[in-house]
């Protein structure tokens, strides 16, 4: 069989290389036995990587029709024996997919290799290519240089079984359509990583989180098994691992190194619903984490002696506001630096070089928004990079202060599909780095700003439609093969159908996934509520129109009149009302539940919010059917904050009754009244897995009604007739990968 046009004779995946030409298989080097057929099926899989090739298209071309009887074993068979040599599962598959009554598909990352399979593996290119660059004035001062440098000679080691042994180096070629190569004229500023090798330093889909120590010679990273959190410590040279931080039930975020190496910080979420964070700090060397700020709402950002931390803290002391924090790297002698409301507070900080200014990015609200600077001596905050439909994640200053490394999203490519890219200072060119279908979770850089490290991501969506009573002892089946996106939402399209938002892409399928209609494109939509007349829906949009925030949309059942209904920065979560001529949803910026027409006209504050001395959590709220009640979740201020669930009556005018109930301690959204009205249902987190509770709202006890093993629950809808409910759930598949600069032109 012919090699594939798109590779060359040997074909890299992960730890694999096949060779097509001499029809073998080798994993690390080592030849894996497989038969003829097998490989065929696969050399076939290989020609198209991530498309579907039909058991139409394989029957045609390796069982001919005098063996056409044999077909449907034949092909079984053969895809069997692949999982077995791949060591893959058809229920949770990393290299094959099934497509139900379609055919296969090769869903791991796969690219031409050059190398022998008798050599260490070096696997196949990770392509980047031709970048373009936005013009965006600004900046004045060219920072100093500052760097550091860490010795962590003595950490042990010892082997984590799900890393050890792996080095795989993928080589990166230029290649037009990805990645970034920019030709500069002259007197700009060097672009970093304009050429690099690209290293997966893990091979378990289990880590979620990496950074790489100011040396360059460790990578701190989080694995989460089963439900547990785990810390380790991997050092690269030698591929040991050490535990530094035991499984737990905890959620992590916002790992860094201390600029000298010697500690790593962190966020550790209080609850559940992860709205309250404290920042963590433990030495390399081993020891207990202990809490070094209470109340974090940002990453952390470090002085460059290292002595001094940074970080923003929202609707405390004063909802809200925020507060830009700078304290002592132990974190006593906090003093803020500035302030302003809340929809401006920044999920990012970043200190540059010579401490003379921050870089703040990802405005709260995941709408669109420029990369700031604020000036430390003058307090003044200006725009240093601007693109239309770029949402700017974390960034980090290079340590000579020529530029910044930035996470972003280009929406028109998805939403959630981070990639990394330059922005020059003083300057303001923005080139891409990565430009893939991977997804780039973390970043951070070593001193001498040779090795990045990050995080690739996929996420996996399965969408169960289970009784109204639960699944009992046994998970339920998929209502539809799993999805590979960035994002996804849902709300029935009738009893037996759905409405899917999946990434920039608003269909109506049937109950199955089949017959797809499309109804919107190019929308960044976070949630889709029907309306029970049938012919009108509620979106949440983000940055639609040119926009900055995110709204709430009005839409008919067939993708027409599309037409914004509110006017806030962060709307979110609408609700139709029974008689689908009001839309109700969360001003998360005010804290309260607000009403608008569905026709349009001006938004009113619901009778009974805001609730005194307590955040709305935006995630938590629904209507009754009866179209008598309000329900959400609310956090009550004070020195222990409390969650609280609140009912709040539609039809008792501007003094409304509101009642109070304690949620279970686990509680994840979203919240859906039961159909009767008569009980609450939610989910519940457990070891990172989720089950459905059902709360009675008469003060009887709750019980669980699902039982799954695996994965979160992200959406929650009873069908119209309210004998089901549809349940969309999210795995995350990551591995850790180094991006090395090279200086040669490949």
């Amino acid at each position: 069989m012919e090699a594939p046009s798109s590779f060359g004779r040997r074909v890299r995946a992960g730890l694999f290389e096949v060779d097509l030409g001499s029809g073998e298989v080798h994993k690390s080097g080592r030849k894996v036995p497989l038969q003829e057929q097998p490989f065929r099926v696969l050399a076939m899989l290989l020609e198209h990587p991530g498309e579907i090739i039909t058991r139409e298209e394989l029957q045609a071309r390796i069982w001919p029709a005098d063996t056409f009887v044999g077909f449907d074993e034949g092909i079984n068979t053969a895809i069997r024996k692949l999982r077995v040599v791949f060591g893959d599962s058809a229920d949770n598959p990393r290299y094959i997919e099934t497509i139900p009554r379609r055919g296969y598909r090769f869903i791991a990352p796969a690219a031409a290799s050059e190398s022998r399979a008798a050599e260490l593996p070096t696997a196949a290119p990770l392509t980047s290519g031709a970048s373009g660059t936005a013009e965006l004035p600004i900046a004045q001062t060219q920072p100093a240089r500052s760097s550091g440098t860490s010795v962590l000679e003595g950490v042990k080691r010892h082997k984590l079984g799900l890393t050890a042994g792996l080095v795989v180096v993928l080589v990166v070629l230029t290649a037009a359509g990805y990645g970034v190569y920019s030709v500069f004229t002259r007197g700009r500023a060097a672009v970093p990583f304009q050429n690099y090798t690209i290293s997966q330093i893990t091979d378990n889909a289990k880590t979620q989180a990496a950074i790489i120590s100011p040396d360059g010679k460790y990578v701190l990273s989080e694995i989460v098994d089963s439900g547990m959190s785990s810390l380790w410590l991997h050092h690269i040279s030698t591929n040991s691992d050490t535990q530094v931080v035991a499984p737990s039930e905890a959620f992590y975020t916002n790992f860094d190194f201390s600029p000298d190496g010697n500690y790593f910080y962190f966020r550790k979420a209080r609850n559940s619903t992860l709205d309250e964070f404290d920042l963590y700090r433990a030495p390399v060397l081993g020891g207990n984490p202990r809490i070094v700020v209470r109340d974090t709402d940002s990453d952390t950002g470090f002085s460059p002696d290292g002595k001094r931390i940074a970080y923003e803290r929202g609707n405390d002391p004063e909802v809200g506001k925020f507060q830009l924090l700078m304290a002592n790297a132990d974190g006593t002698n906090e003093k803020m630096v500035a302030g302003g409301p809340i929809g401006s507070l920044h999920r990012f900080v970043a200190l540059s070089p010579d401490g003379r200014r921050f870089a703040l990015t990802d405005v709260v609200g995941d709408a669109p928004a420029p990369v700031q600077l604020m000036e430390v001596a003058s307090r003044t905050t200006r725009d240093l990079a601007a693109i239309n439909g770029f949402v700017f994640l974390k960034s980090m200053w290079l340590p000579d202060g020529h530029g910044l490394l930035v996470q972003y999203q280009d929406e028109s490519a998805g939403m959630n599909h981070n990639q990394i890219g330059f922005i020059s200072y003083p300057g303001g060119q923005f080139h891409t780095i990565t430009k893939d279908t991977n997804s780039y979770e973390s970043l951070s850089l070593s001193a001498d700003a040779k090795t990045l490290a990050t995080v690739q991501l996929k996420r996996l969506f399965s969408l169960y439609v289970i009784p109204a009573a639960g699944t009992g002892a046994n998970p339920p089946t998929p209502a539809m093969p799993q999805q590979q996106k960035g994002s996804l939402s849902f709300n029935w399209a009738g009893n037996d159908g759905f409405y899917l938002a999946e990434d920039r892409q608003l269909v109506r399928v049937s109950s199955d996934g089949s017959n797809k209609t499309m109804l919107l494109n190019n929308a960044s939509i976070t949630s889709v509520s029907a309306c029970p007349d049938g012919r009108t829906l509620l979106l949440s949009l983000i940055g639609q129109g040119g926009g900055t925030g995110t709204n709430i949309w009005r839409v008919s059942a067939d993708g027409t009149n599309l037409k914004q209904i509110s006017q806030g920065q962060r709307d979110r979560g609408p609700q139709c009302s029974r008689d689908s001529k009001w839309a109700y949803y969360i001003n998360a910026n005010a804290s309260r539940i607000e009403r608008v027409p569905v026709d349009g006209g001006t938004p009113e504050a619901l009778p009974g919010t805001p609730i005194p001395h307590a955040l709305i959590l935006d995630r938590y709220f629904d209507l009754s059917r009866d179209g008598k009640t309000a329900a959400f979740l609310v956090s009550l201020l004070g020195t222990s904050p409390v969650h609280k669930i609140v009912l709040v009556s539609l039809d008792a005018g501007n003094q409304p009754r509101v009642r109070f109930l304690d949620p279970h301690p686990a509680i994840w959204y979203p919240l859906r009244f039961t159909p009767d009205g008569k009980g609450l249902i939610y989910p519940i987190t457990e070891k990172r897995i989720e089950n459905l509770w059902l709360q009675p709202l008469d003060g009887s006890p709750g019980h669980q009604i699902t039982n799954f093993k695996t994965d979160l629950i992200l959406g929650l809808q009873w069908s119209p007739d309210g004998r089901n409910i549809g349940l969309l759930s999210r795995r995350i598949d990551a591995d850790v990968v180094l991006l090395r600069q090279s200086n040669t032109t490949q």
